[in-house]
């Protein structure tokens, strides 16, 4: 024990004495290391710097929506049966749907059909597993576009060709080279991916100082799960996303004049969301906040906000004139196939609006007690659902997205938004919701029900950011970006496992 004591004394004596008579080697030593560890890390570093908001929405994009796409099976994303069937229609050259004997719908290759007779009874089947021998049995169909057969897709069957874009072109170099549905499926989702990821990336490039923030908004689970799909509202969301940042950029910025070529190309974007979904069409009252300075002369600006708003009525009622006779409720349905199709009992839209009309403030209550009881709901689907059924990521998933959320959109920023542009922002989302939760009743909700029906978050993907981007800033952080960065993997990893467990 002594010999132990003498030993340790006489080491600390010597570190003591190494560290009095020799400190240049300790410090040079010191300075060593930590060149080595910089040396080490901070190429790492100097690259996440580097990395662009657009860039990582890009690669995060691209890299999970291919999964996405390769992990969920077809048909398993709401409607996306009656979407295809839809593209398939139009990329044969029908405009319209077609009413035949009391069915709704329009002639497709019939392989199709048999594609969806193998997966879509894993719908609402919780037990049901994508298996090899399933894949096997999809991927033995042939296309044989020659042969059609009449399909019913009569929720599908209103919608315009503008909501299909990508789609539709995908649709036809399956049929031109034949390839097999299944894989058919899979090309189309990819083509829409990749039209997705393009607007997105456009919008987030122009926007102004909220660009991670903006691609966060885009990075959501819910939101890379339904567009890396065959689904008629990814076109509606791109479009959507491009026409806010438009708008927040020059509202922000108030420089140069907006010249002709961009304000034709906004008019055509109202186009495209009053054809798909009237109900987003009011994101055009933001044209009222663009600065008078950015056109010829003052006066101009108020005649082009108006003009486009007389734009989005005109092509709204004039689709709608084209198209109403063709709706068909589920009791008018031909009772042989009224069970295949996704329609609710009951339904009305003519007497559904007389009801509207004459009970007012009754409807104005079914309105507040809807929202209220399906706001939990509706924050889980828009932040974190994938599939048709109750499919949600972990509720701790959930949360963290929704606080991040908040946290990214309350930082200050060098130019904020003018009081009078965040009421207006906040009034046109609230405009949009009313308008989309009365459309909802009016297509999905028996006459008179007590309760607005199908309200899902998904329809609130074009919405929401303007409430996000008129939240005031309250303070500055360092480290946005790469908690903008964290939060997406993690969330979307999450997606990616909970896919998983759902469907293998």
């Amino acid at each position: 024990m002594i010999f132990s004591i003498c030993r340790k004394r006489s080491a600390e004596y010597n570190q003591f004495r190494f560290r009095t008579e020799y400190p240049e080697v300790l410090v040079a030593g010191h300075k060593l290391c930590r060149r080595t560890f910089e040396g080490s890390i901070s190429p790492v570093l100097d690259r996440i710097e580097k990395i662009t908001p657009a860039l990582f929405f890009q690669i995060t994009a691209l890299s999970f929506g291919l999964a996405i796409i390769c992990l969920i099976p077809p048909f398993q994303v709401p409607d996306e049966a009656d979407h295809i069937e839809r593209a398939f229609h139009l990329a044969e050259g029908h405009f319209w749907g077609e009413r035949q004997d009391n069915r709704l719908g329009g002639l497709i290759p019939e392989s199709i059909g048999q594609l969806e007779a193998v997966y879509l009874p894993m719908k609402f089947d919780y037990d049901a597993k994508q298996t090899a021998q399933k894949y096997a049995q999809a991927a033995s169909i042939e296309l044989n576009s020659r042969v059609k057969v009449f399909a019913d897709f009569p929720n599908t069957g209103l919608y315009p060709f503008s909501a299909y874009i990508p789609q539709v072109i995908a649709a036809k170099i399956c049929l031109a080279f034949e390839i097999k549905p299944l894989f058919a499926i899979y090309f189309i989702r990819c083509f829409t991916l990749f039209f997705w990821i393009v607007l997105i990336s456009k919008s987030i490039e122009i926007m102004p100082g909220r660009q991670w923030a903006f691609a966060f908004l885009a990075l959501l689970p819910s939101s890379v799960f339904i567009n890396a799909s065959a689904s008629g509202d990814v076109v509606t969301n791109g479009v959507a996303f491009l026409i806010i940042a438009f708008f927040y950029r020059k509202i922000i910025e108030k420089k140069d004049k907006i010249p002709l070529k961009q304000l034709l190309w906004l008019a055509l974007g109202i186009v495209v969301l009053a054809l798909n979904k009237f109900v987003y069409a009011p994101v055009a009252l933001l044209a009222f906040l663009l600065p008078k300075k950015s056109f010829e002369k003052p006066e101009y600006r108020n005649r082009y906000a108006l003009g486009l708003c007389i734009l989005a009525l005109t092509i709204t009622a004039a689709w709608n004139s084209q198209t109403s006779h063709l709706f068909l409720p589920k009791d008018q349905y031909n009772p042989l196939f009224a069970n295949q199709v996704t329609l609710n009992e009951g339904v009305d839209p003519g007497a559904q609006f007389l009801f509207i009309v004459e009970n007012s403030g009754r409807f104005i209550k079914i309105l507040g007690l809807s929202f209220a009881e399906n706001a939990q709901a509706i924050t889980a689907h828009y932040f974190g659902k994938f599939g048709w059924e109750k499919n949600y990521l972990p509720t701790w998933t959930i949360g963290l997205l929704l606080l991040t959320t908040l946290f990214v959109f309350m930082q200050k920023q060098p130019v904020e938004l003018p009081k009078n542009a965040r009421l207006l922002f906040v009034a046109a989302a609230i405009i949009m919701a009313t308008g989309l939760a009365t459309t909802l009743y009016l297509m999905w909700a028996p006459v008179g029900h007590s309760r607005i029906l199908s309200m899902s978050g998904r329809y609130f993907i074009p919405v929401l950011p303007l409430v996000w981007l008129a939240l005031p800033g309250f303070f500055r952080m360092a480290y946005t970006r790469q908690l903008i960065m964290a939060v997406s993997l993690v969330a979307l990893l999450a997606g990616l496992f909970a896919a998983y467990g759902r469907y293998y």
